[in-house]
């Protein structure tokens, strides 16, 4: 494994840098395909249910892809769930590698919620292993 900053070739047990310190991210992602489509309809047809599911499993596999998103409990936590979304959101820009930013993340969520998490699962297709 080779580091994104200083490109140093790594051991596959570190997660960190043996130059330069940085936080290796694993170059393989466990993020599954999922059709946006399908992730807005669903949102819709459960009332939402469906929106909960996906959140819990893309945070999942984010974090297994390298992201530090809080458990998604925080999500039913009235107030919180804007921080834990924002952190949803930090981990979506960290494993796109920039291609959909978190503040953009975040206020697609926030103001056209269902709709939004398809555009982002449209992002997160695009990293995701074929």
């Amino acid at each position: 494994m080779f580091c994104t900053k200083c490109g140093t070739q790594s051991s596959g047990a570190s997660q960190y840098c043996t130059n330069c310190g940085e936080k290796l991210i694993l170059s393989v992602t466990s993020l599954q395909h999922r059709d946006p489509v399908m992730v807005l309809i669903f949102s819709i047809i459960t009332f939402g249910i469906y929106g909960l599911y996906w959140y819990v499993k893309t945070k999942l596999e984010m974090n297994d892809s390298g992201a530090q998103i809080p458990t998604a409990w925080l999500i039913i936590i009235p107030i919180i769930s804007i921080w834990w979304t924002w952190k949803f959101c930090e981990g979506v820009d960290q494993v796109t590698d920039g291609k959909m930013s978190g503040p953009v993340a975040f206020i697609l969520l926030f103001l056209v919620g269902s709709i939004g998490a398809a555009i982002i699962q449209s992002s997160l297709n695009r990293v995701a292993a074929p």
